[in-house]
């Protein structure tokens, strides 16, 4: 009768089959988990600049202009490869128009509202004196800017009839300072008022800007993602850029469009270029090396199992022939060889 073999695959092969395996994934997703470079808002800019982005590498935002922003100003890469947090937003200032001045010269005012935050427009001295601003249409306003030069004085900011800010201006060298300043949102109001009382010496105030809120803006930026692309978003109108090597599928680039705080979308997406033969080259090769990578482990997987199943061998003999019977390996006997020695009995 011949022997009879227990070639069972043993649960070691199965540890080193799992584990070899977990090793590979946990590569394959370290190399593919990046996040591409994140929406930015329109008129502003983010810090640091790169292709692609580790997880948890950290970006910081920051408005081009002397202006408000809404949101978070950091956003951080997620290992899923998408951005945490909602992309902020750079606020527009209202436009101000046909300033008043309580004073004879009122066309120096004209220097507070020119954009420019390198002139001036310089108070009397122990005067009070009246700045008047009209806005190009009637707005809900919510925050203001301004920003003085050398001088002390005590500001007064109504923008609505029954609300005044106050503010105390102190700057002893000749530099410019900006004062952001919220406002409690009472209703539409068409002009603002700024009060200025200076003290011994002059005050020099050389910027003066309003925001508004438009129920008609959004006020969460766009939620869709566009492969190989990245938004540059305002609050009314989203604009898609695409990276190095792809292009707009169409000139018109507005992607998204907001009415009444709704998002609409445009079909736009981010197309490839003709040009792209060395990447696709690239592409191959990489999935080459994946392949052959998996092949190996495979091949040592089946090498490890076909080992442990010839050192797993049993044998059983006939009855009568225990002379020509080893050991099994299995038995802990330090005198074993590793391989069973099988022979064929007789009847």
């Amino acid at each position: 009768m011949l022997g009879k073999y227990f070639l069972g695959f043993l649960p070691t092969s199965v540890i080193y089959l799992a584990s070899w395996m977990l090793v590979m994934l946990q590569f394959l997703c370290h190399v593919a988990t990046r996040c591409p470079p994140p929406d930015f808002p329109e008129g502003g800019k983010y810090e640091p600049i790169e292709a692609e982005y580790a997880v948890g590498k950290l970006i910081t935002y920051s408005c081009n202009d002397i202006v408000p922003m809404r949101g978070r100003n950091k956003t951080a890469c997620l290992s899923s490869g998408k951005w945490s947090g909602n992309t902020p937003f750079c606020e527009t200032p209202t436009n101000l128009k046909n300033p008043f001045i309580s004073a004879v010269e009122s066309s120096r005012i004209y220097t507070a509202i020119d954009g420019n935050i390198s002139t001036c427009f310089q108070t009397r001295n122990d005067t009070e004196e009246f700045l008047v601003f009209s806005l190009d249409h009637e707005a809900i306003v919510d925050m203001g800017i301004l920003c003085f030069g050398e001088g002390k004085a005590t500001v007064k900011i109504t923008v609505y009839e029954f609300w005044t800010d106050l503010l105390n201006v102190d700057i002893g060298m000749p530099i410019v300072r900006c004062f952001f300043i919220s406002f409690k949102k009472y209703g539409a109001t068409k002009s603002a008022i700024v009060q200025i009382l200076s003290d011994s010496s002059p005050v020099f105030l050389c910027e003066v800007k309003f925001f508004s809120i438009d129920n008609k803006w959004c006020e969460e930026p766009p939620k869709n993602s566009f492969p190989n692309g990245q938004l540059e978003v305002g609050r009314s109108k989203a604009v898609l850029h695409c990276k190095e090597g792809f292009r707009v599928n169409d000139d018109t680039r507005v992607v998204a469009t907001c009415q009444n705080n709704i998002w609409s979308y445009q079909s736009l997406f981010c197309v490839e270029e003709e040009s792209q033969e060395d990447n696709s080259a690239l592409d191959i090769v990489i999935a080459a090396v994946v392949i052959t990578l998996i092949l190996i482990l495979f091949g040592l997987t089946i090498f490890l199992i076909r080992t442990e199943r010839i050192r797993g061998i049993c044998v059983i003999c006939k009855p009568g022939n225990v002379n020509n019977c080893s050991a099994s390996p299995n038995t802990g006997d330090p005198s074993t060889t590793d391989v069973c020695n099988i022979e064929n009995s007789t009847v």
